[in-house]
């Protein structure tokens, strides 16, 4: 079916597959809509491990709902382990700035409130301020993020590069180099890689977890989604 280009405009999706160690291990998806004065964000990531011969896939999923100005409504955080939902946190904001949450683990439910971080911003606001900020080599800004699975803001220096050829599977591009450091409670900071168009979207996006190499690479829906390869 023809979708109009009103429906179109509305809601965009992009798949990345996603690389461990140079091995496709699954695929990731965002999709932004926009509904009246409310967008939708969501992030759905897949991997898929194998650990003695037996794979394992882990899928999060993070959805933020804010408003066209970038103000936080709600979101959400699931994280399904095979064939288990683990966690799931809901959470919406009120208009005095404080948060219902609504966490289940393991099928128990827990109900608290906590005050939203003054100044911190989801998705939509993210995507704001980069647009706001542009891709001038050299420029720094910092924002709080926040971070549904963890439900607390995040420092962020975000720092614009050069622009470089980038190998996205095979299709040279020159994007520009942004990189992202997240101060992670407990953990230390967290330091990403993104290459984006000039439009602000990521085509490639790197980053170290536990010592490995992950990679997310933006390529056509069919082979996000295809085979992966085995990571022991």
């Amino acid at each position: 079916p023809t979708r109009t280009a009103v429906s179109q405009e509305a809601e965009e999706a992009e798949y990345f597959a996603v690389f461990m160690q140079g091995k496709k291990v699954g695929h990731a998806a965002h999709t932004r809509s926009v509904e009246g004065d409310r967008v939708t964000t969501s992030e759905d990531v897949s991997i898929t491990i194998s650990r003695l011969g037996i794979p394992l896939t882990v899928r999060m999923t993070d959805i933020s709902v804010e408003t066209t100005a970038g103000k936080p409504l709600s979101f959400e955080s699931i994280q399904v382990l095979g064939t288990m939902t683990v966690i799931k946190v809901t959470g919406t904001i009120s208009s005095d700035g404080v948060v219902e949450l609504v966490s289940t683990s393991m099928g128990a439910e827990q109900k608290t409130t906590i005050p939203w971080p003054e100044g911190a911003i989801m998705s939509e606001g993210l995507r704001l301020v980069t647009l706001e900020k542009g891709l001038t080599p050299g420029s720094e800004y910092r924002v709080k993020i926040f971070n549904p699975s963890v439900t607390q803001a995040l420092d962020a220096v975000v720092s614009i590069g050069p622009k470089r050829e980038v190998d996205l599977l095979g299709r040279v591009v020159k994007l520009t180099e942004v990189t992202s450091t997240l101060a992670m409670p407990g953990s230390g900071p967290i330091t990403s890689t993104s290459y984006v168009d000039d439009s602000m979207a990521a085509l490639k996006n790197s980053m170290s977890i536990a010592g490995m190499n992950v990679d997310m690479i933006a390529c056509p829906k069919e082979f996000a989604l295809g085979e992966n390869d085995v990571l022991e």
